[in-house]
């Protein structure tokens, strides 16, 4: 009869074990680094997806003014704060139209949302343009004295502002 030993093959060597623990750690830790990152971009993409509703609710309710008032207006919502400014588009382009004359304007509405961030501060920004029909214009008599014509005399303007009609 054969007498076994203990190196007849059977069990795994001490430097066997340790490699193989060395690739299981760095599997893990490989495991690990995946799923914090994916936390890390589920954060961020939150951020942003309250930073959009936010300049969408705000854009939303400007847009639905009967009239847009030209000017700025800031705010915070928690963390993130907001600037919102609506002024006169013109074109850059010269002798176009003649602004007088033009029946519709048009406002550039522009929505700002910013909040701290892990590297600096984030920002989301939201634009449009939208038409605003100009007030018509109603003759009210004449300046100037006597009525009947002459050099000198012009229409006496009101503007009169006309409602929306409905959709």
């Amino acid at each position: 009869m054969k007498r076994k030993t203990m190196s007849s093959g059977r069990g795994f060597t001490l430097v066997e074990v340790l490699v193989a623990v060395s690739i299981l750690g760095a599997g893990v830790a490989l495991v690990m680094g995946l799923f914090a990152g994916g936390l890390n971009l589920a954060s961020t993409s939150r951020e942003y997806l309250k930073a959009t509703l936010l300049a969408q609710e705000l854009m939303v309710e400007r847009l639905s003014a009967f009239e847009l008032d030209e000017g700025e207006e800031t705010g915070n919502e928690g963390r993130y704060e907001w600037e919102v400014k609506v002024e006169r588009y013109y074109r850059e382009e010269e002798g176009i139209v003649d602004e007088e004359n033009v029946p519709l304007r048009l406002y550039e509405v522009a929505v700002n949302v910013t909040w701290p961030g892990r590297l600096g501060r984030k920002k989301y920004e939201l634009v449009t343009l939208r038409s605003a029909e100009r007030r018509r214009i109603t003759v009210g008599g004449t300046v100037g004295g006597e009525e009947g014509g002459g050099e000198g005399r012009y229409p006496i303007l009101t503007p009169t502002p006309q409602p929306r009609p409905p959709r």
